[in-house]
């Protein structure tokens, strides 16, 4: 659910820049994708961190919830993070 709108429609935004705050209840999960030479390293229920690139300093813990079985672009597979409430 969108919980608030940071820029008017129409304006012009830069990379990194807030669009929307977004409210979830219950469990978030995020995908990514991890090279092939890396996916045998994870198993369902591995705890991880997750960093964005424009917040590095803000890591989220989570557990592998899905890992894909076919590579998708670039040779990596997608796998999901499901992140810890806290």
């Amino acid at each position: 659910m969108v919980a608030k709108r940071h820029i008017d429609p129409f304006a012009e935004v830069t990379r990194g820049q807030p669009v929307y705050g977004v409210y979830a209840e219950g469990a978030m999960e995020v995908k990514i994708s991890v090279p092939e030479s890396s996916i045998n390293d994870l198993h369902l229920g591995l705890p991880t961190e997750v960093r964005f690139s424009t917040r590095r300093e803000l890591g989220l813990k989570g557990r592998v919830s899905e890992v894909g079985t076919q590579a998708e672009t670039a040779n990596a597979f997608p796998v999901k993070v499901a992140l810890e409430q806290g």
